[in-house]
């Protein structure tokens, strides 16, 4: 249904969301698999028409992360600061890109602004620590931790972090 509501409107922002969604869970988030190929396929087709469309930006960013394509998903992760500049959750995600990167400085630099504008994601904290960790920085990681781990203190990273 959502495939015959998308070729009958293209311009269908719900729809083209609802199934490039579907069929990137159906991919099994790999990159080659056809599912996912298609469903990125869906999501560039449809901003090709609307290039601003902040959730299909967004959700085409988070495919492109959690596929791998981490300079496509920078791309995207910019262009939507400039839409929304006090968006923690595209500064988390960019720091995810940088981190994937291995540009530390600029990673803590977008993990620091998401904790500025949402200081209540321990996912923020848990991904700054890991930063610290690998720099050897332990007790600021440590305290990043315990940080994150009073906002959520059922979170099993940070639980399984400050365990090891």
């Amino acid at each position: 249904i959502l495939t015959l509501a998308v070729e009958l409107d293209p311009r269908y922002n719900s729809a083209v969301y609802e199934l490039a969604n579907e069929l990137y869970n159906a991919g099994t988030a790999a990159p080659t698999n056809p599912n996912t190929i298609k469903s990125m396929e869906v999501l560039r087709d449809f901003l090709q028409i609307n290039p601003n469309s902040e959730n299909i930006l967004s959700l085409l960013g988070r495919i492109l992360l959690q596929t791998k394509y981490t300079l496509d998903a920078m791309e995207i992760y910019q262009k939507l600061l400039v839409f929304d500049p006090q968006s923690a959750e595209n500064h988390y995600n960019l720091g995810i890109c940088y981190f994937h990167k291995r540009d530390y400085e600029s990673a803590k630099k977008e993990f620091n602004k998401a904790i500025e504008l949402n200081p209540y994601n321990a996912d923020y904290y848990y991904n700054i620590a890991l930063i610290y960790d690998l720099l050897e920085k332990k007790q600021k990681a440590r305290k990043l931790l315990l940080k994150g781990l009073e906002i959520n203190p059922n979170n099993e990273k940070i639980q399984n972090m400050l365990n090891k």
